[in-house]
């Protein structure tokens, strides 16, 4: 099974409450000045009554849209930063694909031999690698010694039985235990 590709999503910013705060307040600035003015002009022909009304207006508006543009603006979350669950990532196909694999091998002993024997294997030539300079290929003898009877049959032998679970675990452990010193 190919793992499907995952295309980016575009991150759009959020709208902040305190954009949408300063739009409000100079829409409302502009509204609430501009009746004032119409009224009081069409009622008393007399300007200078509205002027200073809008200019008060005016200069409360433009204390608040500054007020608004002065606080502290709050970064929206990174979204490249947060796990998108829409598509997994290609690495929990893969546990998924080791699970079901361990699962199988307690089943039928051809499952371990194909997929789990192969895993552990490598794991082991790592480790005899790291920790004592040698693999099951270049110095078998040694390697036999320093795995086990048991684990060494596992790991060359075909199986004749289903592992249980608890094998599994003992196989697992045995090879922790070849862990170089931290």
């Amino acid at each position: 099974m190919t793992p499907r590709p995952v295309t980016p999503r575009p991150v759009t910013p959020p709208v902040t409450p305190r954009g949408r705060l300063a739009r409000n307040a100079a829409g409302v600035v502009a509204v609430v000045g501009v009746i004032p003015l119409g009224v009081s002009g069409a009622i008393a022909r007399a300007w200078i009554v509205p002027s200073l009304i809008v200019t008060a207006f005016a200069a409360g508006g433009a204390a608040a849209v500054a007020w608004l543009s002065s606080q502290p603006e709050v970064p929206p979350p990174d979204r490249a930063a947060e796990p998108s669950y829409a598509v997994p990532p290609v690495h929990h196909d893969r546990i998924a694909r080791v699970r079901r694999s361990l699962v199988q091998s307690t089943k039928e002993a051809a499952s371990f031999d194909r997929h789990v024997r192969p895993v552990l294997a490598a794991l082991a030539d790592d480790r005899l690698s790291a920790t004592y300079g040698i693999t099951m290929t270049t110095a078998p003898d040694a390697a036999r010694a320093r795995l086990g009877e048991d684990l060494w049959q596992r790991l060359t032998t075909d199986s004749e039985r289903p592992l249980t679970q608890g094998e599994l675990r003992q196989l697992v452990a045995t090879l922790d235990r070849l862990s170089p010193p931290s």
